[in-house]
């Protein structure tokens, strides 16, 4: 057995249950017209971790990279930074911490993920970022000898393993997360273009309600028109018509005996 040593180092006090997955939406207005994004990367400038209450706050600032062609086939790289505030509980952290000024707090960043488009003169981007946030303390730590080659080897093996398995499972769930978020962005907006749909529909039936209101008018007219032209053509209407408009148009003492007897019997009869 070798000497022990006593060394002051920051020892692992807790740490989040699983990485934090990070999503977020970034837009910008452009200067011109691009046809198409060749190259697209997001890279983190500073991360910064402090305990606020009872959440950790994490500042990062990332710096947005963007090879963009113009219509002409000249490249142009667009650069933006844009800054992200996220606040993480404590109860989240296993085990779980309570509100401590001496524990200092680690960001290690696991996986980035972007995709982008050119929409008219924006650039949208869609981003992913995974960290894990670990909590230490500085304390005095006691170091021994190894207890045996074989047992390091073993437990080095095993490590390895564990490590392996747990990547595994996060690069599974990263891109699970990543597809959930696609899939609610899509559905959102098929949700606003049936919404859209709904109303152009209603705007049409009123439309078209106006219309058949407009039509039946139409009807009922030209019906009305029918039926006066084939009371003019009845011999019988033709008639009594004719005798009405010679007794407007001619005082009855102007008329011969006949026509006037006639058109007594007419007015009796009808």
């Amino acid at each position: 057995m070798g000497q022990a040593l006593a060394i002051w180092s920051p020892v692992v006090v807790s740490k989040l249950d699983q990485p934090y997955h990070l999503q977020s939406h970034y837009n910008c207005a452009l200067d011109q017209l691009f046809r198409s994004i060749e190259d697209l990367k997001i890279k983190v400038r500073t991360a910064v971790v402090r305990a606020q209450g009872l959440a950790v706050e994490t500042l990062l600032r990332l710096d947005i990279l963007c090879l963009v062609e113009d219509i002409n086939g000249q490249l142009h790289l667009i650069s933006r930074e844009e800054t992200v505030r996220n606040r993480i509980p404590l109860a989240e952290f296993s085990p779980e911490i309570r509100r401590e000024n001496e524990l200092k707090y680690v960001l290690d960043i696991h996986n980035i993920d972007c995709q982008g488009e050119l929409r008219n003169q924006e650039l949208h981007l869609d981003y992913f970022i995974d960290y894990m946030i670990i909590a230490t303390r500085d304390q005095l730590v006691q170091l021994t000898a190894a207890e045996s080659t074989e047992g390091q080897h073993s437990l080095r093996e095993a490590l390895m393993q564990l490590q392996a398995e747990v990547s595994r499972v996060e690069n599974e769930n990263r891109e699970l997360r990543r597809r959930i978020y696609f899939y609610e962005r899509d559905i959102s907006s098929l949700k606003k273009g049936i919404r859209k749909a709904e109303i152009s529909n209603s705007r049409l039936q009123q439309e078209l309600n106006r219309y058949q209101e407009m039509i039946e008018q139409l009807q009922s007219l030209v019906r009305d028109k029918e039926r006066r032209l084939q009371n003019l053509e009845n011999p019988y209407y033709s008639s009594a018509a004719k005798a009405h408009r010679e007794q407007e148009s001619s005082p009855e003492e102007e008329l011969p005996l006949g026509t006037r007897i006639k058109r007594l019997f007419v007015n009796n009869s009808s």
